[in-house]
């Protein structure tokens, strides 16, 4: 993540630093994916955890429950009613 979209609170830079431990086939993949896109390590865990809590938040809401669409809601874009509906 670079830092100017590193989340701001109050006007404060928050950055939160933890070490994790990887299995070394997939910090390898990692390293040469981060590679391929033009990424920092650091930055390609950024979008991929991210992308995968974002993911995993589960079934979202496509209507307000009062017969309208939430804001931003587009039901001919499948795949944002597919992301936020989740599987079946």
């Amino acid at each position: 993540m670079k830092s100017a979209e590193r989340e701001t609170h109050h006007g404060i830079l928050v950055v939160v630093k933890t070490v994790i431990e990887l299995d070394e086939a997939l910090a390898q993949k990692a390293r040469i994916e981060a590679q391929r896109r033009g990424l920092s390590l650091e930055e390609l865990a950024n979008v991929a955890l991210a992308h995968e809590v974002e993911r995993s938040r589960g079934p979202g809401f496509v209507t307000t429950g009062e017969g309208g669409l939430v804001p931003g809601v587009s039901l001919e874009d499948r795949e944002q009613l597919a992301d936020l509906i989740g599987p079946p």
